[in-house]
């Protein structure tokens, strides 16, 4: 059936191409302003609410530097428009300038699931009208993560304990890794993976460094699950020669301590944090130096006392989960350990527990935006790109140029040839099989001569009449011998071969766009860069207005490259179909002619 209405195979090509042109100018000529969009590369975005009031976060007190825990899922994201691995997740606040911090924690398109952290730079509390956006839908992103950037300069270390194998790692910009570990890691937790400590000898060590020192204050913050009664667990511990620091679960209770050493008497909070066995809870401790010893159970305070002297000076290693000694053990399920070189108010702690619960609403979706100007239309910076072509990227365009127009020639040729050959095969394979006989058809090359089966049927008949004198003369014969049929079909199958070779000829060149036009592309890229740090070093010289022209010149080749090889190679596994299709048919003919010529005229 003719697709695009009567006619012949060029017409219908040209109406497929005007087609693709006017389906191109509908998407990016005509596209309108989509106002206010931070950059019309990203194609997507979505509006992030937040929800202090009673009704979400309940957090009334303004907070600064909050970092927030995004759960994607399939409900309030879209993961089919954004790169697969998130890459192209950017953050811009409401006035659609500032990129905001963040880092991903896991994002896994799948399975439909995502953790990313945010740095909310102000967050007003007891309101529902702030909000910033999520952009997405950018295949030419690269990462734009910044882990170390997420966090204030208080944070001193951020353990997510998401790690597989390997001693867990520090998210914050001070890097304070931890050195040794024992226990299980990789378990499901309460936000993605934890680690667990079966108490005995499991424990996780870091190093001393100047982001670790407490003079000024110090903030613990962890989930915790306990199966039941633990011995005296110490879940934190930092101590230098006396003095030590120690925060912990003692039966089902849980405390923070300071031993100032000197033979001065410890000071501790009451155990009257308590533990649910089997349920997640968020523990976090702060002091206040020469002030406030608090204990907070979900983000609510439960108990303090006051610690007059301050927390002495510690330089030793810190333990998670034991003391340096390998001593009091913590037997349980630990998931994001946070350790802060400042008290954090009661408003963070309860903001940073009530925000990471798995049944948090207090984040607000909007309804995905599609920019009205796509992707970005390169058009606009065209002008740019051109007037920074140098001399051997126009030769390696040039060189595109001339693969790309063959292999459109030999691509439409082709498309036509294969038609043309498709329609007289099916005509003259009604008249075969109507025929009176097997020689009624000789002779008719000037109406089936394109025809491969008329082809390898003349080829037959032809061998015939040599050998018998004549079509007629052929036709008599009931009895011929086995020879004659053998060297007949010798002839059929020789005519195939050079009838294959007809199918194929000038596919080559839509192999080499295909294979040479990216690596032609990427030698032009590769080349290009090269010249253009080489001439920036020559002229001691660097910026980035200076060397953004260069590269996209550059990168302009690799483009022309891919615009040649990706329709050639579209155009190769058409006509590779098509070949095969007639290979097949002419196969198969081959045999029924010889079958029926043995029938009627071969002897026993």
């Amino acid at each position: 059936m003719d697709v695009f209405g009567s006619g012949s195979a060029a017409r219908r090509a040209v109406r497929a191409a005007w087609f693709a042109a006017a389906l191109t100018f509908v998407l990016f000529a005509g596209a309108a302003d989509a106002g206010a969009w931070w950059s019309e590369e990203w194609q997507y975005r979505k509006k992030l609410g937040f929800d202090t009031s009673a009704s979400g976060l309940d957090v009334a007190e303004n907070l600064s530097f909050v970092p927030v825990l995004l759960r994607l899922h399939a409900g309030n994201w879209n993961f089919a428009n954004a790169a697969a691995d998130g890459t192209d997740i950017r953050f811009v606040a409401a006035d659609e300038k500032t990129l905001l911090k963040y880092h991903i924690e896991k994002y896994d398109a799948a399975d439909e699931t995502g953790l990313l952290w945010l740095q909310v730079p102000s967050l007003a509390g007891g309101q529902k009208t702030e909000f910033v956006w999520v952009y997405y839908g950018n295949p030419k992103a690269v990462g734009g993560q910044d882990a170390g950037g997420t966090y204030d300069a208080s944070q001193a270390a951020v353990w997510h304990l998401a790690e597989a194998e390997g001693p867990p790692k520090d998210s914050t910009a001070y890097a304070n890794n931890v050195t040794a570990y024992s226990g299980v890691q990789g378990m499901p937790s309460i936000i993605y993976k934890g680690v667990v400590f079966s108490g005995a000898g499991d424990k996780m060590s870091v190093a001393a460094s100047p982001s670790l020192d407490f003079k000024a204050g110090f903030t613990l913050a962890a989930w915790v699950r306990v199966g039941g009664p633990v011995e005296d667990g110490w879940l934190f511990c930092r101590e230098s020669g006396d003095k030590r620091l120690v925060a912990g679960v003692d039966g089902a209770s849980a405390y923070i301590r300071v031993e100032p050493g000197g033979g001065a008497p410890a000071i501790e909070t009451e155990r009257s944090v308590s533990l649910s066995p089997g349920a997640w809870h968020h523990l976090a401790f702060t002091i206040e130096p020469a002030g406030r010893m608090s204990a907070y159970l979900d983000g609510l305070p439960v108990t303090y006392t006051q610690l007059p002297t301050g927390i002495p000076p510690l330089d030793g290693p810190l333990a998670i989960g034991g003391s340096p000694a390998d001593t009091f053990f913590f037997t349980g399920d630990v998931d994001e350990v946070s350790i802060s070189n400042t008290a954090r108010p009661a408003a963070a702690i309860r903001a940073l527990a009530r925000s990471q619960r798995q049944d948090a609403n207090w984040l607000m979706f909007s309804e995905e935006e599609l920019a009205d100007t796509g992707m970005g239309m390169p058009a606009l910076y065209l002008d740019t790109v051109i007037e920074n072509i140098t001399l051997d990227g126009w030769l390696i365009i040039g060189v595109l140029g001339v693969f790309a127009v063959l292999s459109w020639i030999v691509f439409f040729m082709k498309t036509m040839l294969f038609q043309m050959m498709g329609r007289l095969d099916r005509r003259f394979a009604i008249e075969f099989e109507n025929a009176p006989d097997l020689f009624a058809l000789e002779g008719r090359e000037k109406e089936y001569g394109a025809s491969p089966r008329y082809r390898v049927y003349a080829a037959a008949m032809k061998e015939l009449v040599r050998v018998y004198g004549g079509a007629e003369a052929a036709g008599r014969v009931k009895n011929m011998p086995p020879v004659i049929l053998k060297s007949v079909t010798a002839s059929m199958e020789r005519t195939y071969t050079r009838e294959t070779q007809r199918f194929n000829a000038w596919v080559l060149i839509l192999t080499l766009s295909v294979s040479g036009g990216p690596f032609l592309g990427l030698l032009g890229t590769v080349w290009g860069v090269m010249s253009t740090f080489a001439a920036l070093a020559e002229a001691g010289e660097a910026n980035l207005a200076a060397i953004a022209p260069g590269v996209a010149s550059a990168l302009s080749t690799t483009v022309v490259g891919l615009l040649v090889a990706i329709p050639a190679l579209f155009a190769y596994n058409y006509l590779a179909a098509r070949i095969r299709f007639f290979s097949t048919e002419t196969g198969l003919f081959i045999d029924e002619l010889a079958n029926r010529l043995e029938a009627t005229h071969g002897g026993n």
